[in-house]
């Protein structure tokens, strides 16, 4: 059955591995696509709170941030939103920021480092 859905939405040819496990990565519970949901609207209004900073830190205010600065601001900005999940998880996060600014952002997972990380272009 999975291999027919496969099939007709993505057009794979060929049967996959299907273990006891995948079957458990493809279908998830109530309560797994519940925490989903709640981690994405907390995700999702932390990086509002920092776009919206770096528009008034950048753009309004005229300063100068590197690509390394702004992953700890995020930190900030999930820290308030989703304090009590950030505080479980040890304030940490499954994998480092992404950010790239001007040519960095073609390179793909890009990791900005001090001192050599660049100065974002607010334009």
């Amino acid at each position: 059955m999975h291999f027919e859905v496969l099939s007709r939405l993505f057009g794979v040819t060929a049967p996959l591995d299907l273990t006891p496990v995948s079957h458990l990565r493809v279908v998830k519970s109530e309560a797994e696509i519940k925490g989903m949901e709640k981690a994405l609207r907390l995700e999702s209004t932390a990086l509002v709170a920092l776009y919206a900073d770096l528009e008034n830190r950048l753009v309004a205010k005229g300063e100068s941030i590197r690509e390394h600065e702004v992953p700890p601001i995020l930190d900030h900005f999930r820290g308030m939103v989703a304090k009590e999940e950030f505080t479980v998880m040890g304030g940490m996060n499954s994998f480092p920021m992404i950010l790239g600014s001007g040519q960095n952002g073609a390179i793909v997972h890009y990791r900005a480092e001090a001192p050599n990380s660049s100065i974002i272009d607010p334009h």
